[in-house]
């Protein structure tokens, strides 16, 4: 049988030295960033687990006129497993779950691009994005009523996204923002 425990008596301890710098070169301003995080994870019963993550970033934006700026950015991300995915085995709401330890974290590669527009009492954005992911942590069924955790696949998020306000009077002023996302795992 497993060995079960009805609560997390699990902790978590994290350090992390992050940075960023922000330049212009003529009319384009670049700003470049980078942090180093470490975790280290245990639970009552378990082994403990520690990781090692970089990310980075660069942003660019130039105006191109009539209150036109053009924006691009690319950037690194990731995920540690949660301490209940890592550690938690027994009975939820939703069924059984058991841990899995050895699972890694997720990583994801995001590139966006974007228009803005500034007017006196306008300001419109929109952006495009597409975010790759590897090692997805999805939660899976084990047997009927008993899921675990694993990293399951890789794939993609794209979106699209639209915000802005318009400034009626001086005492009104309107701000909308919607957005359209799409994701496929590289399975399709």
């Amino acid at each position: 049988g497993r060995e079960s425990f009805t609560t997390l008596d699990g902790r978590q301890d994290e350090a992390a030295a992050y940075g960023s710098v922000r330049r212009s070169f003529g009319p384009v301003s670049a700003e470049v960033g980078g942090r180093l995080t470490w975790v280290e994870q245990g639970n009552r019963g378990s082994n403990t687990v520690d990781d090692t993550a970089a990310t980075g970033f660069i942003g660019l934006s130039l105006p191109v006129g009539g209150g036109f700026e053009v924006v691009a950015n690319l950037g690194t991300g990731f995920r540690f497993p949660g301490l209940s995915e890592r550690f938690f085995t027994g009975a939820t709401g939703r069924g059984e779950v058991v841990a899995n330890e050895d699972l890694d974290p997720e990583r994801s590669l995001t590139r966006d691009l974007g228009l803005r527009y500034f007017g006196n009492r306008l300001y419109v954005a929109a952006y495009v994005y597409r975010t790759s992911i590897d090692d997805y942590i999805e939660r899976v069924e084990l047997e009927p009523g008993v899921r675990t955790f694993v990293n399951l696949t890789s794939g993609t998020i794209t979106g699209f996204e639209l915000e802005g306000f318009v400034q009626a009077t001086d005492h009104l002023r309107v701000d909308w923002a919607g957005q359209t996302t799409d994701g496929e795992a590289d399975d399709g």
